[in-house]
């Protein structure tokens, strides 16, 4: 009798205990499953022009870009842009202790470049945020070469970007809308170097005048990206 009670009891534990729901955890940390990634983004780029004003103005900026994770927290992304814009065209001729300036060109660029992105939170998302550091480099191109008022000064006056070395560094955050779409806002500072035409270093205001100097630019994006 003993024992048919105590099985009893152990049998009403059990049966309470059945109907009461399991403990759930919810983190805020999710796992991403999809290693790459492919979009397209745009921004506006804040122009260095340089001390005498040969470089770029201000202006939109367009690309895309690939990603890859290769382990862990570190992504590798490839990435070109479009950045439609103009420069001054400046003279030798001095006015106001300042080049003249003679009118504009365009100064149509591509940007290539790859990066190393270092995800702060891992391969996962943080309340389906991920915040990142990115570095990298590559080479910005002149698409334009000589134009509009570059015909108005001396062939060894005129400006010529060319194809230079560019390099980057910044972070920023991506959104998981979903777990294949994010939406990604970024800021970054992209570096590259002018060289001044030659006639430009001579006389009073060429000794005051630097040869090669290199441009900080900032640029900031937002950009929509499929996960896979």
């Amino acid at each position: 009798m003993k024992a048919f009670t105590s099985s009893a009891l152990l049998l009403l534990v059990a049966g309470l205990f059945a109907g009461v729901p399991a403990q759930q955890i919810n983190s805020a940390y999710r796992f991403i499953d999809e290693s790459q990634a492919a979009g397209l983004w745009a921004g506006y780029m804040l122009a260095d022009r340089g001390d005498a004003g040969f470089g770029p103005k201000s202006g939109p900026v367009f690309g895309g870009r690939y990603s890859i994770r290769v382990s862990g927290p570190f992504q590798i992304e490839v990435e070109g842009a479009y950045i439609p814009a103009t420069r001054a065209v400046l003279d030798t001729a001095v006015v106001d202790s300042m080049y003249e300036r003679v009118g504009e060109a365009d100064m149509n660029m591509a940007l290539l470049n790859g990066s190393l992105r270092f995800n702060l939170t891992g391969a996962r998302t943080w309340h389906n945020l991920q915040p990142f550091f990115a570095f990298g480099a590559g080479a910005v191109l002149d698409l334009s070469g000589e134009n509009g008022a570059d015909a108005d000064v001396p062939a060894d006056a005129r400006f010529d970007l060319g194809t230079r070395f560019a390099g980057q560094l910044g972070g920023g955050i991506e959104w998981f809308a979903t777990r294949q779409l994010t939406v990604r806002l970024d800021a970054r500072n992209v570096l590259w170097k002018i060289s001044t035409p030659d006639p430009f270093l001579l006389g009073r205001l060429g000794e005051e005048t630097v040869a090669d100097e290199w441009l900080q630019n900032g640029m900031f994006s937002l950009g929509l990206s499929l996960r896979f």
